[in-house]
Formats: C-alpha cells, sequence, structure tokens
C-alpha cells in the first residue's frame, strides 16, 4: 500500500496529507473538539489498530492545531508507539515530523531514512516530501535539481499538491524552471488527482510556508482566493 494514499487520508486516512478511510472522522475538527474525551478513550484500549487509530487522530489534532494549541512534541509522542507497532501511516507522519522539525541531525536522519524507504517502496507521496527536503537543504546538501525530479515523479503518480506546485513554479519560473503557461495548465488539470485540495489554498500555503520565494503580492492575492467559495460548474 502507498504510504502516501494513507497519510493523505488523514494527512488524509485516517488521517490520512497527505487518501480516505477513518480520516474523515478522525482528526477532523469534530473529533479535535472533544479531544480530551477520546485521549481518555485512547488510554483504556488495548494495543492494536483502534488504539493506533485514536492515536493517529489525537496526533492530527496536535498537529493542525485544530480545538487544541498545537504542539509538535506531543504530537511525536502519540505518534511513536504506533509506529514502533508498525502501523505505517504513524511512521510516515513521524518520520517527516523528524525530518523537517527536528534541530537534532541524528534524529532527522531517522527521517529522512524512512521516507527515502517509503519511496523506494514505491510511495509517490515520500518523494514529494524527499523534495522539500532537497529544495531547502534539510539533512542533505540543497539540490533543486533533484528537488524537482522528487516533485516531478510524485505529480505525475498522482499527487494533487505537488501538481499544484509545479503549475504554479512553471506559470512564474520558479525554482530555475523557464515561464511555461502550457506546462502549468498540464499540471494544474493532470490526472489522476489523488487528494482533495484547491489549487488556491495550495498556492497560499507555498508562500505562506516559503516553498515559493517571497511575493507578497501573490501571497495575499491567493490567501483571498483561498477563502472564497469555488465556483460552481
Amino acid at each position: 500500500m502507498d504510504v502516501s494514499k494513507v497519510t493523505l487520508s488523514l494527512i488524509i486516512v485516517l488521517l490520512t496529507s497527505f487518501s480516505p478511510t477513518l480520516a474523515e472522522t478522525l482528526g477532523d475538527d469534530a473529533f479535535c473538539s472533544r479531544i480530551e474525551k477520546f485521549k481518555k478513550q485512547h488510554n483504556k484500549l488495548q494495543p492494536g489498530f483502534l488504539r493506533q487509530t485514536y492515536a493517529i487522530g489525537i496526533a492530527e489534532c496536535y498537529l493542525l492545531d485544530r480545538s487544541t494549541e498545537k504542539n509538535i512534541e506531543t504530537a511525536v509522542q502519540y505518534l511513536e508507539t504506533p509506529a514502533a507497532e508498525g502501523n505505517r501511516t504513524a511512521q510516515h507522519m513521524l518520520a517527516s515530523l523528524r525530518l523537517f522539525h527536528a534541530s537534532n541531525a541524528v534524529i532527522q536522519q531517522l527521517g529522512f531514512e524512512q521516507l527515502q524507504r517509503e519511496f523506494e517502496d514505491g510511495s509517490a507521496y515520500a518523494a514529494g516530501k524527499l523534495g522539500h527536503a532537497y529544495l531547502d537543504g534539510i539533512y542533505v546538501k540543497q539540490d533543486t535539481d533533484k528537488a524537482l525530479d522528487l516533485f516531478h515523479h510524485a505529480a505525475t503518480n498522482g499527487m494533487t499538491y505537488w501538481q499544484f506546485l509545479l503549475a504554479h513554479a512553471y506559470e512564474q519560473g520558479y525554482f530555475g524552471l523557464s515561464c511555461d503557461i502550457e506546462k502549468s495548465k498540464y499540471w494544474l488539470n493532470f490526472q489522476p488527482k489523488v487528494h482533495h485540495g484547491r489549487y488556491e489554498c495550495w498556492v497560499s500555503k507555498y508562500y505562506r510556508d516559503g516553498t515559493f520565494p517571497e511575493n507578497n503580492a501573490l501571497k495575499v492575492q491567493y490567501s483571498k482566493l483561498c477563502k472564497q467559495q469555488p465556483t460552481k460548474p
């Protein structure tokens, strides 16, 4: 099973980023608004899939600041046990946190190596994550060409978030790419699209988190577009 689909099935299973399963309920606003109740239930559960599922849902609430203050350390604590028990969604989420949020190189290495294994096992979602590591020089030497190769791999295999990234990058000529409206349209409309998401909102996110070069005018523009209701066909 591709961890990309599971993980985005509350980052979106179940939370799964980055594919649907339990994710539509666990880790969503309704779940997170009752997080203290679910934490108590989690503590009473026997080891197994259901306890793992609750742990991932609780971690998601802390990661996305849903009805509780964002706390990466607490999210990591909830992910460590299901990850150690072999839950692939938890392993992926924990690896991402270790690589992109840890300051300790040894911990970053654990995250990078886990995502690399997932990529080698066929996860296009892990490929996209590794692309960001190469783009920003996180744990590895900065290599924009390598990052673009990984972004293209992820996008070609249905990873919607990186399709949107490439669409805007080609439109603006980012990352050393030549401005190419046809390639921009190609990636914007590329099928399949594994994940649910709006182009305007993801472009806004990429400006906010620094993936795209600083451009305050476009950052504001896409932030406003993201908040607007999409036009129905």
